[in-house]
């Protein structure tokens, strides 16, 4: 079943991307607005938890892809999966300054961190009970 659950976490890591440069296209023309508009202007900090939830699992099925791999960054290690996911959220969010139709916010990156961690410390607890770690393993001073 490990290998099952693997194989549809890579399929869904390699798609993910395509979904999201959609939603971004999509907000940077200013089109879609009639589909999820009504959800954004309802409720309230509607679009800090859509960047949590789409973050968080975009780093979930990517980290999970690969078996929860840590790499070295700035003497720390983390997962390799939120360290590309993060790139990927900081470029598109700065980006958001040279787009007339966007905003960069602060509050959206601290969204998308919040959810690139939590998320990723899931699929480092989900890696860690297949293989039969004691626990998942934390961010933390490289070894």
């Amino acid at each position: 079943m490990r290998t099952r659950s693997r194989s549809v976490a890579r399929v869904a890591a390699a798609v993910f991307p395509f979904v999201l440069a959609w939603i971004v296209m999509a907000a940077n023309l200013g089109v879609g607005r009639e589909f999820y508009g009504w959800w954004l202007e309802s409720v309230p900090g509607s679009d800090l938890l859509g960047h949590f939830f789409l973050m968080g699992a975009f780093s979930f099925v990517v980290n999970y892809a690969l078996s929860d791999r840590r790499v070295r960054v700035g003497g720390m290690r983390m997962p390799l999966g939120s360290a590309v996911v993060a790139g990927l959220v900081l470029a598109e969010e700065f980006s958001q300054i040279f787009l007339p139709r966007r905003s960069f916010s602060l509050a959206d990156l601290a969204a998308d961190a919040a959810g690139i961690a939590f998320f990723g410390w899931l699929a480092a607890k989900a890696t860690a009970s297949e293989t039969g770690d004691a626990g998942a393993r934390g961010v933390g001073p490289a070894a």
